[in-house]
This record gives C-alpha cells, sequence and structure tokens, in this order.
C-alpha cells in the first residue's frame, strides 16, 4: 500500500519533471512546487492569488478572493471577500478543478 507521503512525492517527482520538460504548464498542476504540497493544501497562501492569470482573483474588486476546502466532503470554494461573490473566472473554475483532484490523490493514500 502507498502510503500519504509516498504518493504525494510521487506525484510531485513527476510533475516537476513534465513541466521541466515543457510538457506540463505550472497552472495546470495538482502538487505545488514552491509549497511541496499537495495544491489544495496551499492554495489559500497569497502567493497562488494572481490577478494577471485571474487565478484566486476577484476582478469585479481587484483582489485576491477567499479559499475554503472541506476535506471531509472533498470540496472547495473560491469567494470574495468584499462583494462575497464567487469568481467564476475560467482561471478560478480551473483552479477548482486542480483542487479537486488534488484532494482525490491525497484521499487515495488514506
Amino acid at each position: 500500500m502507498v502510503t500519504a507521503n509516498e504518493r504525494l512525492l510521487t506525484t510531485l517527482q513527476r510533475e516537476d519533471a513534465v513541466e521541466d520538460g515543457g510538457h506540463l504548464d505550472p497552472m495546470d498542476r495538482v502538487t505545488c512546487r514552491s509549497h511541496r504540497r499537495w495544491l489544495h493544501d496551499c492554495v489559500s497562501s497569497p502567493l497562488h492569488a494572481n490577478a494577471a492569470t485571474g487565478y484566486r482573483w476577484c476582478r469585479r474588486c481587484d483582489r485576491a478572493a477567499l479559499v475554503a476546502v472541506d476535506e471531509l466532503v472533498g470540496d472547495l470554494t473560491i469567494s470574495c471577500a468584499i462583494c462575497g461573490l464567487c469568481p467564476t473566472s475560467r482561471a478560478n473554475r480551473t483552479l477548482m478543478e486542480h483542487c479537486r483532484r488534488s484532494l482525490a490523490l491525497a484521499r487515495l493514500a488514506v
């Protein structure tokens, strides 16, 4: 049986290698190269808010959006602390998909 740490390490190494080879966009990872964690574990870090790409960003309010991860249910929400709405950009939808995949992969090892 693969442990949670082994699954994370294997996934990090695979994504690093594929990204370094030019075949994976850094924004398409389910792990975080900077924090060396599953994406859902660190997506609420200020490092993951990006106005240029729209990741974790409310364009209406021009502010970083908040992320709430529910590991029991395996889901997350992104919302703006200013307007209270969920920024529905393609970037945020993609980020949510990657975080859900990250949650699912992390759960496989438990």
